[in-house]
């Protein structure tokens, strides 16, 4: 079947009605990294120019909903601050989360979301994970949580997943997850992706350049509707302090432009982007609910799909949900699982940094490259003894609150055989 894209001769992004051409060209094969990748406002000065940046109007929440039109509610990087905050989330087909629906991605905060996803009228919800929702990434979980790493009890985790009923943390939704994957709701292609540039501090990251744009290259050309956590390049991209002005994805925004075209990219992850922007071909949508000071302020976006004539979404019946590539089926936590910090140096035993519990004998062996990782972010640096912290949960709770700073870091410097270093007080990258 044809992208919708081909098929669709209006959508309505604002309340005149926009046509768009998909007759250009697309480049089908795979695509290579820009050679700025890892230099964001570099890679924008050298594009801008030839870029149509348009700003776009929302569609009014309180238009109705023919039966021709699928409506779709977008939501990004709530934090589980919109359940408390009052913000209406208006009813629509199709709602869309871009990710960091959590801090952590504990238990508790799991709760909170699920109980105010199930609460929701939408017939369809969508869901991608971002950094922050660190128990949905199964490589983070097994590689870095051991212990009361971050402030996880993977026993208590598993225990609570058990109680559960299920083996991983997205089987706790009754929501449509996706993780590069795609899923075809009333015949338009969404594609999910939760990537990001960074170190593996958080979740769901890998290095600007050649394995950013392995995660982009998986893409279908069919896809209609594009969810990403990360920002393409120059699009609702910026921020207000920590080294650049855009920590956009170049080769996110080749990806879109040059090879998939969908009709909405949907994203969030950099808090002071939100906004609609169209280039003349998409329309790129920063859905991210908080602030940069995480205080849920931004109202939901939504925008509406015109089905192809003479289709209205009766005409599905109960077909409305087709997979096209399944997300891939994980079992996280096993019985036996052993997590192991994979490739690190752990420290000699006499200096071990005390957790007050858990671990062996009390202990926890953090790698010996956390204080590269922490240092000019974290409030809590390991000296160069190793000497002992009085307790795990003031070394979790301060790398917890560190979470802006680390975050903005990781984008900006999270790329291959980087050249920038971080000068002691400068805010700057040379």
């Amino acid at each position: 079947m044809q992208p919708l894209t081909k098929l669709f001769s209006k959508l309505l992004p604002t309340s005149n009605h926009s046509t768009f051409d998909d007759s250009l060209p697309r480049n089908v094969g795979k695509l290579k990294p820009d050679k700025h990748s890892g230099d964001p406002t570099l890679a924008w000065d050298k594009i801008k120019g030839k870029q149509n940046k348009q700003c776009v109007k929302p569609v009014d929440i309180n238009l109705p909903v023919p039966d021709d039109r699928v409506r779709f509610v977008c939501i990004s990087d709530t934090h589980t601050e919109w359940e408390q905050s009052g913000i209406h989330i208006p009813d629509g087909d199709i709602l869309l989360h871009a990710g960091d629906m959590t801090m952590s991605g504990q238990k508790n905060e799991l709760e909170i979301v699920k109980k105010y996803l199930d609460s929701l009228p939408h017939k369809h919800k969508v869901v991608i994970a971002g950094n922050h929702d660190l128990s949905f990434d199964h490589k983070f979980m097994v590689n870095r949580i051991k212990n009361n790493y971050y402030t996880f009890d993977h026993k208590d985790f598993q225990m609570y997943l058990k109680k559960c009923g299920v083996r991983c943390t997205r089987d706790l939704f009754n929501d449509i997850y996706l993780e590069d994957s795609m899923v075809k709701i009333y015949g338009i292609n969404i594609y999910g992706s939760p990537w990001t540039p960074g170190s593996g501090f958080w979740g769901f990251q890998c290095c600007r350049g050649a394995q950013l744009m392995s995660k982009w290259n998986m893409v279908p050309n069919s896809t209609d509707v594009l969810l990403t956590h990360m920002p393409p390049l120059g699009y609702g991209d910026n921020i207000r302090e920590i080294f650049q002005k855009h920590v956009g994805c170049v080769d996110l925004l080749k990806t879109v432009q040059t090879r998939v075209k969908p009709a909405y990219h949907v994203y969030g992850h950099i808090h002071e982007g939100y906004g609609m922007r169209t280039d003349g071909t998409t329309i790129f949508v920063n859905a991210a609910v908080c602030d940069e000071d995480y205080n849920a302020v931004n109202s939901p976006i939504i925008f509406d799909i015109q089905l192809p004539k003479g289709v209205t979404k009766q005409s599905f019946g109960d077909n409305q949900v087709e997979w096209v590539i399944p997300t891939e089926t994980l079992a996280l936590y096993e019985e036996d699982i052993e997590i192991v910090f994979e490739d690190y140096q752990e420290f000699p035993d006499e200096g071990a940094v005390s957790t007050g519990g858990g671990g062996q004998e009390g202990h926890e062996v953090l790698p010996t490259h956390a204080e590269t990782i922490l240092n000019n972010v974290v409030s809590v640096l390991l000296q160069s003894d190793a000497e002992s912290v009085s307790s795990e949960s003031d070394v979790s709770r301060k790398s917890l609150d560190s979470c802006e700073s680390q975050d903005r870091l990781d984008c900006a410097i999270g790329h291959e055989d980087s050249e920038y270093t971080l000068e002691d007080g400068g805010g700057g990258i040379h």
